[in-house]
Protein backbone atom coordinates (compact mmCIF):
# COMPACT_ATOMS: atom_id res chain seq x y z
CA UNK A 1 0.00 0.00 0.00
CA UNK A 2 1.56 3.55 -0.99
CA UNK A 3 1.01 6.28 1.80
CA UNK A 4 -1.25 8.96 0.64
CA UNK A 5 0.57 11.83 -1.37
CA UNK A 6 0.38 15.30 0.09
CA UNK A 7 1.18 18.39 -2.13
CA UNK A 8 -0.04 22.22 -1.76
CA UNK A 9 -0.94 24.66 -4.32
CA UNK A 10 -2.35 27.85 -4.44
CA UNK A 11 -3.26 29.36 -1.37
CA UNK A 12 -2.25 26.70 0.79
CA UNK A 13 1.42 26.69 -0.56
CA UNK A 14 1.46 30.53 -0.08
CA UNK A 15 0.13 29.95 3.68
CA UNK A 16 2.32 27.08 4.36
CA UNK A 17 5.62 29.37 2.90
CA UNK A 18 3.88 32.34 5.37
CA UNK A 19 4.18 30.12 8.74
CA UNK A 20 7.12 27.96 7.99
CA UNK A 21 8.99 31.69 7.72
CA UNK A 22 7.33 32.69 10.82
CA UNK A 23 8.44 30.08 12.10
CA UNK A 24 12.26 30.04 11.03
CA UNK A 25 12.65 33.26 12.45
CA UNK A 26 11.31 32.48 15.48
CA UNK A 27 13.56 29.70 15.56
CA UNK A 28 16.47 32.38 14.59
CA UNK A 29 15.50 34.08 17.57
CA UNK A 30 15.84 31.60 20.33
CA UNK A 31 19.88 30.20 18.62
CA UNK A 32 20.40 33.93 18.54
CA UNK A 33 19.55 34.42 22.33
CA UNK A 34 21.35 31.15 23.39
CA UNK A 35 24.04 31.76 21.47
CA UNK A 36 24.45 35.25 23.88
CA UNK A 37 24.23 33.48 26.28
CA UNK A 38 27.05 30.04 25.09
CA UNK A 39 29.30 33.76 24.42
CA UNK A 40 29.50 34.74 27.82
CA UNK A 41 30.90 31.58 29.24
CA UNK A 42 34.85 30.93 30.03
CA UNK A 43 35.93 29.25 26.66
CA UNK A 44 37.04 25.19 27.73
CA UNK A 45 39.55 22.77 25.63
CA UNK A 46 36.88 20.21 24.92
CA UNK A 47 38.85 18.88 21.16
CA UNK A 48 41.04 16.61 23.81
CA UNK A 49 39.76 12.42 24.21
CA UNK A 50 37.49 12.76 20.47
CA UNK A 51 37.11 8.98 21.02
CA UNK A 52 36.19 8.97 24.66
CA UNK A 53 33.77 12.12 24.31
CA UNK A 54 32.28 10.66 21.33
CA UNK A 55 31.77 6.88 22.74
CA UNK A 56 29.96 9.03 25.76
CA UNK A 57 27.87 11.13 23.32
CA UNK A 58 26.69 7.77 21.54
CA UNK A 59 26.33 5.76 25.21
CA UNK A 60 24.56 8.71 26.91
CA UNK A 61 22.61 11.11 24.55
CA UNK A 62 21.46 7.96 21.85
CA UNK A 63 21.49 5.19 23.75
CA UNK A 64 19.68 7.18 26.87
CA UNK A 65 22.07 5.09 29.71
CA UNK A 66 21.63 7.35 32.63
CA UNK A 67 17.83 7.23 32.98
CA UNK A 68 17.81 3.45 31.86
CA UNK A 69 19.11 2.50 35.34
CA UNK A 70 15.85 3.61 36.21
CA UNK A 71 13.70 0.88 34.69
CA UNK A 72 10.09 1.94 33.63
CA UNK A 73 10.83 5.53 33.73
CA UNK A 74 14.22 5.34 31.91
CA UNK A 75 11.93 2.46 29.30
CA UNK A 76 9.42 5.23 28.58
CA UNK A 77 11.72 8.37 28.18
CA UNK A 78 14.05 6.17 26.00
CA UNK A 79 10.24 5.23 23.89
CA UNK A 80 9.50 8.35 23.70
CA UNK A 81 13.04 10.64 22.84
CA UNK A 82 13.50 7.85 19.54
CA UNK A 83 9.85 8.17 19.25
CA UNK A 84 10.32 11.98 18.83
CA UNK A 85 13.80 11.66 16.39
CA UNK A 86 11.21 9.59 13.98
CA UNK A 87 7.96 11.74 13.99
CA UNK A 88 10.83 14.35 13.16
CA UNK A 89 12.06 12.87 10.09
CA UNK A 90 8.26 12.22 9.15
CA UNK A 91 7.35 16.13 9.71
CA UNK A 92 10.56 17.34 7.57
CA UNK A 93 9.32 14.51 5.00
CA UNK A 94 5.99 16.58 5.48
CA UNK A 95 7.57 20.17 5.02
CA UNK A 96 9.38 18.35 2.13
CA UNK A 97 5.84 17.37 -0.05
CA UNK A 98 4.96 20.88 0.62
CA UNK A 99 7.01 21.76 -1.75
CA UNK A 100 7.28 19.05 -4.30
CA UNK A 101 5.45 15.79 -4.79
CA UNK A 102 8.07 13.58 -5.01
CA UNK A 103 10.24 14.53 -2.16
CA UNK A 104 11.53 11.89 -0.43
CA UNK A 105 14.37 11.89 2.64
CA UNK A 106 17.66 9.77 1.15
CA UNK A 107 17.82 6.07 2.60
CA UNK A 108 14.59 6.78 5.04
CA UNK A 109 12.21 7.30 1.96
CA UNK A 110 13.30 4.77 -0.32
CA UNK A 111 14.89 1.90 0.95
CA UNK A 112 13.61 1.59 4.41
CA UNK A 113 10.36 3.46 3.46
CA UNK A 114 8.35 0.47 4.87
CA UNK A 115 9.78 0.04 8.02
CA UNK A 116 9.92 3.88 9.07
CA UNK A 117 6.14 3.91 8.01
CA UNK A 118 5.47 1.38 10.76
CA UNK A 119 7.51 2.79 13.08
Amino acid sequence: MKPLDISLSGVEKIIFIIALIVALAILAYEIYFYLRLLRALKPQKRTDHIGKRLARLIKFVFGQRRLLDQMVMGTAHFLIFWGFLIIGFGTLTFFGKGFSTGFALPIIGTTFQTPFLVL
